[in-house]
């Protein structure tokens, strides 16, 4: 795997392992590891580094204000971070949850959505299998509202966000969002994005610039709306 950091000379390097006991070591090597992502992420500082070691991370959500709205999500990125695995995307999962009471292909009030980046803040997200996240969408609210949007991983404000972070060397597979299945507002660079849905536009992605990805296999849901070989993003390349 190629690494692409976001981090300065000075960077501080933060370390996640699902199998220490909580939260309370310093992080600051794998034998003081976070428990959790969102514990490193919320310690880190902008050009900080959080390496994750291998597991699947289905960790307490967060709730991501959206107006008088809101929306639960695995992680929460505010800072201009990079966020890595240690050992590559098939070693490390983060996965979201489908509302289990929806009617709507796992949308709901109670779907999680794997990650949301602070719009604008250029966090890079690198090395993960990005799974099984849904937005907050319902049948009565289909609007590009960003609690709506892509169950992986989606950034907060209005559309006009391409590029507030660059996911690399990942797989994003079966997630639901309004718009957007899996991905939006993003920079996405040598990933898989595969089984994923969208109800309105963007199977896999909207708003993002794709470069070297393989797409494939993602699905508009009966709900309406249309696909481009599986991605509606703007502006968007597949080389």
């Amino acid at each position: 795997m190629v690494m692409l950091l976001s981090g300065s000379c000075g960077a501080v390097e933060y370390f996640v392992d699902k199998n220490r006991p909580d939260d309370s070591g310093a992080g600051t090597s794998e034998a003081t590891a976070f428990k959790t992502i969102q514990a490193a992420v919320a310690k880190a500082a902008a050009d900080d580094i959080v390496t994750v070691l291998p597991g699947e991370y289905a960790e307490t959500p967060v709730a991501v204000a959206d107006g008088s709205y809101s929306s639960m999500s695995r992680l929460w990125i505010k800072k201009r971070i990079t966020l890595r695995s240690r050992d590559g995307a098939a070693a490390t999962h983060i996965v979201g949850a489908y509302d289990p009471e929806s009617t709507f292909d796992g949308m709901g009030d109670n779907a999680v959505r794997c990650i949301t980046v602070q719009n604008g803040v250029g966090a890079v997200i690198e090395g993960f299998t990005i799974r099984d996240g849904a937005s907050r969408g319902t049948a009565s609210d289909r609007t590009d509202a960003s609690r709506n949007r892509a169950g992986g991983v989606n950034t907060t404000g209005g559309v006009d966000n391409a590029n507030s972070y660059t996911i690399v060397d990942c797989v994003v597979s079966n997630c639901v969002g309004t718009r957007g299945g899996a991905l939006y507002g993003g920079a996405v660079v040598r990933c898989l994005l595969t089984e994923n849905k969208a109800s309105n536009y963007g199977c896999a992605a909207r708003q993002c610039s794709l470069y070297n990805c393989v797409v494939t296999r993602n699905d508009i849901t009966p709900q309406g709306g249309s696909s481009d070989l599986g991605v509606i993003a703007y502006p968007y390349l597949i080389v």
